[in-house]
């Protein structure tokens, strides 16, 4: 009996790393199929704007935002700091 394989040298079912597995399942996530999320993609740019937002919000508080904080939310907190912070 032989065995089939895929494009990648796997068997269909076979176990990947877990490096691997991550990038696949963010790139199936973001609407792609299994390619890896490119460096420089939306999903990069969004990150990179939450760490600047989380950033502001530990200025503008002097507190660090807790891990879950969306983006909206980090920005709410510091428009309220800052409009306390003018009164």
């Amino acid at each position: 009996m032989s065995e089939e394989y895929n494009k990648d040298g796997l068997t269909p079912g076979a176990l990947v790393s877990g490096d691997d597995l991550y990038k696949i399942l963010a790139a199936q996530r973001l609407g792609g199929g299994t390619t890896p999320v490119a460096a420089g993609s939306d999903a990069q740019q969004a990150d990179d704007e939450l760490d600047a937002l989380r950033a502001d919000y530990e200025e503008a508080t002097g507190k660090r935002p807790h891990h879950k904080m969306k983006a909206e939310t980090l920005q709410a907190k510091i428009d309220e700091a800052l409009s306390a912070a003018d009164d």
